[in-house]
Parts: structure tokens; C-alpha cells; sequence
């Protein structure tokens, strides 16, 4: 009677033991392995050519819009948990995040406008976009960088090339020469 006791309990010893055993190795299979960087990268920099289409064409709806779904993107790039991506990468997306959160506020309430000189290389943004170039650029900035940790190459930014004035100036008439123009000499006919 005593072994059919122990017997019992052993079984539901080790019946117990691989309950939790393959429940916890359920959790971890149910777990997604974090990302590459390439697959953060790629996310990045769709967003930032979405931000700086939406800038450049002055579009502040848009703009907030991209921002909103950049921020989310970067704090999970900068916790480490969901992407698998370097340490200094993981800066350069809290870096980013910051700067994307303060633009964001910045466009939501305009009088807390920040003065941040705007990067020279590239043109400022038009329209009601005009004030926040600096901040908007800055991020632009660090998305490139962060950019270049994740993907080693960074393209170029699709910021509109301004088009270059051509003058409309009238060109002076040549003068003329006062004397006649000489005949040229006409060939004899070959025989």
C-alpha cells in the first residue's frame, strides 16, 4: 500500500515538474526574438522619409502624425527589450525620442516654441512648419545617425532641392562690323 502511495506521488511529482517545465518553455516560445538592426533601421528611416516629406511640404498634420508613430518605434528601440541592436544605437534612439517628444509638445503648443538654430545644410521648412526648423532638423540629424549605426550606409535625405533663380536678363545685341564682310572665294569647277 505504501508503494502505491509513493508511486502515486512520484507521478504527480513529476507530472507536476513537466507541467511547469513545458509552460515555461510555452512563455519562451511564445516569446518574438528581438529584432535586428537592420529591421529597426528599415522602420527608421521609412518613418524619417515620411517626417521630412510631410515637413518639407509643410504639411503639420502629417508631420504630427509620422511623429506619433516615430516616438513609440524609438522608446522600443531604446529600451533594448523588443530590438537587438548596440548600445550606442539604443543613445542615438533615446536621443531621438527626445527630440521627436519635444517637437511633438512644440507643434501641440506653439508659444512653448524652442529657439534652436537649423541645421546649414539643409533648407529651412516653409509654411507654418518655418519656427520649428531647427528642432525638426536636429531630429532629422539624429535619425541619420542612428541610421548610419544601424545600417552602416545612410540615403539621403528626400529634402526638395531648391531651384536655382535663372535671371531673366535681355542679352545685348552684337554690333555689327561697320565694314562689308569679304566674299569668300568660290572654287573653280574641276574639269
Amino acid at each position: 500500500m505504501k508503494r502505491g502511495i509513493v508511486r502515486s506521488m512520484t507521478a504527480l511529482a513529476v507530472g507536476s515538474m513537466l507541467a511547469v517545465l513545458s509552460g515555461g518553455a510555452a512563455a519562451a516560445a511564445s516569446e518574438p526574438a528581438p529584432l535586428g538592426p537592420r529591421v529597426a533601421g528599415e522602420q527608421v528611416l521609412q518613418l524619417r522619409d515620411e517626417l521630412t516629406r510631410a515637413a518639407y511640404a509643410g504639411d503639420v498634420t502629417a508631420t504630427g502624425d509620422t511623429l506619433g508613430r516615430l516616438t513609440p518605434l524609438l522608446a522600443d528601440m531604446s529600451s533594448g527589450r523588443r530590438y537587438a541592436i548596440a548600445p550606442e544605437s539604443r543613445d542615438g534612439a533615446t536621443m531621438a525620442k527626445g527630440q521627436a517628444e519635444e517637437l511633438t509638445g512644440t507643434l501641440a503648443a506653439p508659444a512653448t516654441r524652442a529657439q534652436v538654430p537649423p541645421v546649414p545644410t539643409l533648407p529651412p521648412l516653409p509654411g507654418a512648419l518655418a519656427p520649428v526648423t531647427g528642432l525638426l532638423q536636429g531630429l532629422l540629424s539624429t535619425l541619420s545617425g542612428l541610421l548610419a549605426g544601424l545600417l552602416g550606409t545612410v540615403p539621403a535625405l528626400p529634402v526638395p532641392v531648391p531651384e536655382v533663380p535663372v535671371p531673366d536678363v535681355p542679352l545685348p545685341e552684337a554690333p555689327l562690323p561697320d565694314a562689308p564682310l569679304p566674299q569668300a572665294p568660290v572654287p573653280a569647277p574641276v574639269s
